[in-house]
Formats: structure tokens, C-alpha cells, sequence
């Protein structure tokens, strides 16, 4: 980006969040020797959050895509393990943040087992169907974050290990956000503000 090739260049000497976004981790690192650039990790005011469409009222395909979505890979992948992986959407530095406890495991076969026990029945190239349908659905994602789109590929991947075809659609966010307002998406990966009103 044109901010981190200023700091290379020594033209800037401050960027806040979040002009460099947490996936530039491992660059930072690479070039910051602790003298001419120093880089600080504290936990972000915002989170990225997996939104569910109408596609996914029923509570057990959700329950199936939380089994199947490697959270942690997410962290690894893209924030060098930095980012913090909740167990619920009450993260701090909110001030009713109660995320506490281990994540739920991936269990895949679990995620397996509650599809079919729904009617859910494996297809062509392993897509799972419900009478007709086919499993396919689009992963929403507001365009201007590089994570955002990568963390949405991944997430397309776990999807693929259970039967889910997933593709990956990126739209302006005035499009995303009108989408999502509307219910006219199937998933979606948006930012969602945490910052402490009390702060």
C-alpha cells in the first residue's frame, strides 16, 4: 500500500488504525528492526463478523457452518496468530465483553452428520443437495480489504469440506451494505464496530 511503502521510505512517522490493516503483520515485522519503525499490536475496536442470510434460518446450518469454519486457521493465515479468535461476539474492549472459554473445536463429521440429518444428501462432485437444490451459496464481502476477501476464500474452503459450494463476491460498500440491509445475500463477511461507548 502507499502508506506502508511512506513508512519505508521514512516520509511518515505515524499511521493509526486503520490506514495498515492487521494482515501486513508479518511485513511489518520483516523491515521493522525496533529503532527507525517500531510496530504495536493492541486489540482492535472492530472485528470481523460472519453474517448469515435467509438462506440460513434454520439454526443447524448454522450450527454445521460453526463446526466447519477453522477460526483460528483464519488467525494464523492472515494476522500472523495475532488477531484474537472469540467465542462470542462480546469481545473486548466493549464494556460487556464476557468472551471467555476455549473456541469449540472443527468437527467436520459432526458438521456432516447434522446436514444429512436435515436431508441433506451428497451430490455431484460431492455438492450436497435437499431434493433438487444444490448447496451453493455467495459469500458477500464489502470491497477495500485485502483480509477480508482472503479471510472469505478460507472460509469458502472449510465450506467445500462439508458439501458447501461457496464463491467469494466482492461488491462496493454501498452495494454490500444496501445487501445486507435488504436480507439479499447468503453469507457475508463485514467489519462490525465494537469501540466502548463508554469510553
Amino acid at each position: 500500500s502507499s502508506l506502508l511503502d511512506a513508512l519505508r521510505r521514512g516520509d511518515v512517522d505515524v499511521v493509526p488504525s486503520p490506514g495498515l490493516e492487521a494482515d501486513l503483520a508479518g511485513t511489518l515485522d520483516r523491515f521493522a528492526d525496533g529503532t527507525t519503525l517500531q510496530t504495536f499490536y493492541k486489540q482492535a475496536e472492530s472485528i470481523e463478523v460472519l453474517r448469515y442470510g435467509p438462506r440460513f434460518a434454520d439454526p443447524v446450518l448454522r450450527q454445521a457452518v460453526e463446526l466447519a469454519v477453522d477460526r483460528r486457521k483464519l488467525s494464523a493465515n492472515l494476522f500472523e496468530g495475532r488477531a484474537l479468535v472469540p467465542r462470542t461476539y462480546l469481545v473486548a474492549p466493549g464494556w460487556a465483553a464476557s468472551d471467555a472459554g476455549d473456541l469449540p473445536a472443527v468437527d467436520r463429521d459432526r458438521a456432516q452428520a447434522l446436514l444429512a440429518a436435515v436431508g441433506y444428501t451428497k451430490g455431484t462432485f460431492g455438492i450436497l443437495e435437499h431434493g433438487s437444490e444444490r448447496f451453493a451459496v455467495s459469500i458477500l464481502v464489502p470491497a477495500g480489504s485485502v483480509a477480508r476477501g482472503d479471510a472469505a476464500r478460507l472460509v469458502a474452503g472449510d465450506l467445500a469440506t462439508i458439501g458447501i459450494a461457496a464463491d467469494v463476491r466482492e461488491a462496493a460498500p454501498a452495494t454490500a451494505l444496501s445487501a445486507l440491509a435488504s436480507g439479499a445475500f447468503d453469507l457475508a463477511i463485514e467489519p462490525e464496530d465494537t469501540s466502548d461507548p463508554q469510553r
